[in-house]
């Protein structure tokens, strides 16, 4: 199956996203899943200051203008079978790209997986919204559980 690979990238460093996607790819590929990244080494080099990637687009650099970027992320989640949206990393405020990746998926009939912190009382993740709860068919707290079982699916 082809699994699309959503979660927050700006604020985030190089590093942290190609962990997060060798830990990704380790698991899902290793079980015949084919899986799409929505930002590639190439937008990484092109969108990062000082190791932070900015999330902004590069309108001097046509693959990664913010139109581009939004038609192939559009075009990827139509191309999908499960949608896996890893919004574990603490941040400071909700990943709007990954917001839009996760209603894609769901208004056309994928598989929708979610890994989010768990809420604790009023400690509440800036994902704690009923759209992301209605939107998940599948939603996790832990990372490895969340992988577990999309590698499972066959």
């Amino acid at each position: 199956m082809r699994v699309y690979c959503a979660g927050p990238v700006a604020g985030m460093t190089v590093e942290q996203v190609k962990t997060r996607h060798a830990l990704i790819g380790r698991w899902l590929s290793g079980s015949g899943h084919t899986v799409i990244f929505p930002v590639n080494q190439a937008e990484m080099d092109t969108a990062c200051a000082d190791g932070v990637i900015s999330g902004d687009g590069d309108p001097h650099v046509p693959a990664v203008t913010d139109k581009a970027l939004f038609e192939r992320d559009k075009w990827w989640v139509q191309g999908c079978d499960i949608l896996y949206a890893d919004l574990s990393h603490p941040v400071d405020h909700a990943s709007i790209g990954s917001m839009f990746e996760i209603a894609w998926a769901d208004i056309l009939g994928k598989h929708v997986v979610i890994c989010k912190p768990k809420d604790d009382g009023d400690d509440r993740s800036v994902y704690h919204h009923p759209f992301v709860y209605s939107a998940g068919h599948v939603i996790f707290s832990d990372p490895e559980k969340a992988l577990a079982y999309i590698a499972g699916l066959k």
